[in-house]
C-alpha cells in the first residue's frame, strides 16, 4: 500500500506542477499579450500583431535581412533602411509610438522629442534602465551606459573631461598617423603591381584603420593590447547580433554550446587583456599615465550620424503618464537614437547630412536635442 501511496502522491504533485506551468505559460504567452494589446489599442497606440511565443521577431528578422542587401551610395548617410529597416517602416505604417514584441515581451517604441526628454530628463528615477543582453553586458561591462543612481553620477564624473573638443585635438596627430600609414600601404601595393593599381577592400580596410585609432588612442603604449581588447570586443558583437532576435529560453546561456564556449573564451580574454593594461599603468615602475583617453586628458569623438547606441531601452518603475499615453509599470520603453538624430524638424532637412558646423550656428533647439542624447 506504501509504495502505491507514494506513487499516487508523487503522480498528483505532477500533475499540480504540470496544471501551474500550463496556467502560468498561458498567462504570459496568451492572455498578457492579448491584455496589453487591448490596452494600449484603447489608447490609440497600434503596432504589428503579436504572434504565439515569436512575438513579431520572424518580422524583424525578415527586414532586417532585406535591409543587409540595400546598396547604398558611399555618399549617402542615411543608414537606417540598414540598421533599423522594421522601425521605419512600422513607423510609417502605426506612427511616431507604437507597440512591437521582443518574443512574448512588451516593447513600446517613441520617436517623439517630448516624450523622450520627459524620460531621459526625469530625475526622480522613475524610468530604469533595462537589462541588458548578455553578451552586450560582457562587452560594456556594469559602465555608464548601464549603471543608474549614484553609480551612474560618479562614472559620468570620471569620464566628463573627455568629452571637451580641445582634448579630441590631442589626438588628430594620431589619427592623421593612422591614416597616412594605411594610405603608404596602398601606395606599395599599386607601385608593385605591372599596373600601378591595386584592388582595395574597403570595408575591411577601415575596419582596421578603426582598430589602430582606437587601440592608439584609447592605450598609448597598450596599443596592441587594445587592439586585442577591439578585436574581442568585435566578435562578442557579432554573436550578440546574431543572437539578439532569439527567444532566450531559460537556462540556454549556462550550456556549453559551440556558440557559447567562443563567447566564454572571448569574455576571459577581454577581460584579462584589460587587467592586464590597467595593472601595467597603476604598477609604481610602469611608466604612469600615458598621453591616451586611459589619461585624464583623454577625448571620445562622437557623431550625431554614426553615434555608437542604436536604441536605449527604459522602464517604468510604476505607471507612467507620457503626454496623454500612459504606460504600464515595466513595459519597456525604446528609444531609437538614429532616427532621432535624422528628424528633420529638429535638424533641418540638410539632417542627413555631415555638418560640423551645425553644433556652431545651429539652432537652440538643435542644440537641446544634442545634449539630450
Amino acid at each position: 500500500m506504501a509504495p502505491a501511496l507514494v506513487l499516487v502522491s508523487a503522480a498528483a504533485l505532477l500533475a499540480l506542477a504540470a496544471s501551474w506551468l500550463l496556467a502560468r505559460a498561458a498567462t504570459r504567452l496568451v492572455w498578457r499579450p492579448r491584455a496589453v494589446t487591448a490596452r494600449f489599442r484603447a489608447q490609440g497606440v497600434r503596432g504589428p500583431p503579436y504572434r504565439f511565443l515569436r512575438g513579431t521577431l520572424d518580422e524583424m528578422k525578415r527586414m532586417k535581412a532585406e535591409g543587409d542587401g540595400v546598396a547604398m551610395d558611399v555618399r549617402d548617410h542615411d543608414i537606417l533602411p540598414r540598421i533599423m529597416p522594421h522601425f521605419l517602416r512600422w513607423k510609417e505604417q502605426y506612427g511616431t509610438q507604437f507597440l512591437y514584441w521582443f518574443g512574448p515581451q512588451p516593447r513600446i517604441f517613441l520617436s517623439d522629442y517630448d516624450s523622450v526628454r520627459q524620460i531621459l530628463s526625469n530625475k526622480s528615477g522613475h524610468f530604469l534602465k533595462t537589462d541588458a543582453h548578455p553578451t552586450i553586458l560582457a562587452m560594456l561591462g556594469k559602465g555608464l551606459v548601464l549603471v543608474e543612481g549614484t553609480d551612474w553620477v560618479r562614472h559620468r564624473r570620471v569620464v566628463n573631461p573627455a568629452f571637451a573638443m580641445d582634448k579630441l585635438k590631442m589626438m588628430t596627430t594620431t589619427m592623421v598617423s593612422c591614416a597616412e600609414c594605411l594610405i603608404k600601404e596602398w601606395q606599395d601595393q599599386a607601385s608593385n603591381s605591372k599596373s600601378g593599381e591595386t584592388e582595395v577592400e574597403f570595408s575591411k580596410q577601415f575596419q582596421e584603420l578603426t582598430a589602430n585609432v582606437i587601440s592608439r588612442t584609447a592605450f598609448g603604449s597598450s596599443y596592441k593590447e587594445g587592439k586585442e581588447v577591439f578585436h574581442a570586443q568585435k566578435q562578442l558583437l557579432a554573436i550578440a547580433m546574431a543572437t539578439l532576435l532569439n527567444v532566450p529560453l531559460p537556462g540556454f546561456k549556462y550550456l556549453p554550446t559551440k556558440r557559447n564556449r567562443s563567447k566564454w573564451m572571448l569574455e576571459k580574454k577581454l577581460k584579462t587583456t584589460l587587467m592586464t593594461i590597467i595593472q601595467s599603468r597603476l604598477a609604481p615602475k610602469g611608466g604612469g599615465y600615458g598621453d591616451d583617453l586611459l589619461d585624464d586628458n583623454g577625448a571620445i569623438e562622437t557623431l550625431r550620424l554614426y553615434g555608437p547606441v542604436i536604441f536605449m531601452l527604459r522602464k517604468p518603475v510604476s505607471d507612467m503618464r507620457l503626454g496623454s499615453l500612459i504606460i504600464p509599470k515595466g513595459n519597456a520603453i525604446v528609444i531609437p537614437i538614429p532616427m532621432l538624430h535624422r528628424e528633420k524638424e529638429v535638424w533641418g532637412d540638410n539632417a542627413n547630412e555631415f555638418d560640423p558646423l551645425r553644433f556652431e550656428t545651429g539652432s537652440q533647439k538643435q542644440q537641446r536635442s544634442h545634449k539630450l542624447l
